[in-house]
């Protein structure tokens, strides 16, 4: 086991704190008529929304000052070929500022920020749409369209792809340095043994499945729905996390947040990966694997929530969100059969 410590300087370094009157300043590099600016809610970035007078809407992302610039020339050129290689599939995409730049750098006390405007996506996020709402359909539309995404992003390449995030499953070692912030002893015991788990009967066969470019986070913070069907995806936010890794990272993230939201490993990832597998099929050996990454994945949120909010408590009800729910739900997950439940899950899809 490699208990060497890592560092992860943007989950480390403070959100940015720009004031509304700055972004707008800010705004001005993109635009030349009044805008309307308000606060959107962030963890490590700063966003604002942006209004015209036309009643057009963008987003202003000042991204953290640990971010390199490179991982966000990444997400603009990862937006850039989506809108090339299916325009169909409703995401944002990177602005010109006036000057004809994605991206341009700005200083405040001595820290220097990154700043980019995208598009802004209408829709109600999945997050606002209760639980009884979220029905089967909405989940197959939801893997649909990250299988549709996935497709697209195959043949996308970057120098800046190989980053390493923490929230990627590729980073589960690199969890253990932060299990002492947990001081709930059951808790602990159970983030322990889905470590262990991954190192004993995963991180051997993960390292031999198929690699690209994922989204890595389609969470209900993420996703929209359409306003006149709330059982189809409006489309999908936020490229933060994205990353080069096994292909079945990017299924296994949707499916850890609609397992915490039902309760149930096999009902909470039956119908994403039905949606999901009828558009970019999986292949055996990543079925194979998918429970147990699902549940992984749930520790890691579960694992990185208690030690941010440790690090930033003046963010921590936005970190910790639904953290009891999380940590309630994987003491039950970790102690079934996840080849049992991958063998129901393959069953399924025919």
């Amino acid at each position: 086991m490699d208990n060497m410590i890592t560092s992860f300087p943007v989950l480390e370094h403070p959100a940015p704190s720009f004031t509304t009157s700055e972004a707008l300043e800010f705004a001005k590099l993109w635009f030349k008529e009044a805008l309307d600016v308000s606060p959107l809610v962030s963890e490590r970035d700063q966003n604002f929304l942006l209004t015209n007078n036309e009643s057009e809407k963008f987003v202003l992302k000042i991204a953290n000052a640990a971010e390199p610039v490179e991982v966000l020339d990444f997400q603009n050129q990862a937006m850039n070929h989506m809108a090339k290689q299916d325009s169909s599939l409703s995401l944002p995409r990177a602005c010109l500022s006036l000057d004809k730049k994605q991206i341009h750098r700005l200083e405040l006390n001595g820290d220097k920020h990154f700043v980019r405007v995208v598009t802004y996506l209408r829709g109600k996020l999945l997050d606002d749409l209760p639980n009884n709402k979220r029905n089967q359909d909405l989940m197959v539309s939801m893997g649909r369209f990250l299988g549709r995404l996935d497709c697209g992003l195959s043949g996308f390449s970057h120098p800046a792809a190989g980053h390493a995030l923490l929230w990627d499953l590729q980073q589960t070692p690199s969890l253990h340095q932060h299990l002492s912030h947990i001081k709930d002893k059951n808790n602990l015991l159970t983030a322990q043994k889905t470590l262990d788990h991954f190192q004993d009967h995963i991180a051997s066969k993960f390292s031999l499945l198929r690699t690209q470019v994922i989204h890595n986070d389609m969470n209900p913070d993420n996703v929209l729905v359409k306003h006149s069907d709330s059982s189809q995806v409006a489309g999908m936010i936020d490229f933060g996390d994205m990353v080069h890794a096994p292909l079945i990272n990017d299924p296994a993230v949707a499916a850890a947040y609609q397992t915490v939201s039902c309760g149930d490993l096999f009902q909470g990832t039956a119908d994403i990966l039905k949606g999901y597998h009828s558009t970019n099929p999986l292949q055996e050996q990543e079925l194979d694997l998918l429970p147990s990454l699902v549940v992984n994945r749930i520790a890691m949120t579960a694992i990185i929530s208690e030690w941010r909010a440790k690090e930033h408590p003046e963010n921590q009800d936005y970190i910790l969100g639904n953290i009891n729910r999380t940590w309630e739900v994987l003491n039950r997950l970790h102690k079934q059969e996840y080849a049992d439940i991958a063998e129901r899950l393959k069953n399924s899809l025919g």
